[in-house]
């Protein structure tokens, strides 16, 4: 399943696979972002498959994120509504 970005309520939301031949167009979504806010979250909750390699990117997307003062969170929990709940890599 191709990778669809949507933004609901300052939320990303990741729908499909994410990997190695779309986490550049993720990766160029975020740094328009990073212009206009100083925190960014991004739910996985949708998202089917994520790689090694592509872990390791959101890893170095997170770092990028801190590089230029802004803060990329990610989180992902199936059984719970509340975003407090669901953080994966919140600092």
């Amino acid at each position: 399943m191709a990778l669809h970005i949507t933004e609901r309520n300052n939320i990303i939301h990741l729908k499909g696979n994410l990997t190695t031949s779309n986490i550049r167009s993720l990766s160029s979504y975020l740094m328009h972002l990073y212009e206009t806010r100083a925190k960014v979250s991004i739910d996985l909750n949708r998202v089917d498959e994520i790689s090694k390699e592509v872990a390791r990117e959101l890893f170095r997307l997170k770092k990028n994120a801190e590089a230029v003062n802004r803060k990329l969170v990610f989180f992902y929990n199936e059984t719970s509504e509340l975003v407090e709940d669901q953080l994966i890599v919140n600092s």
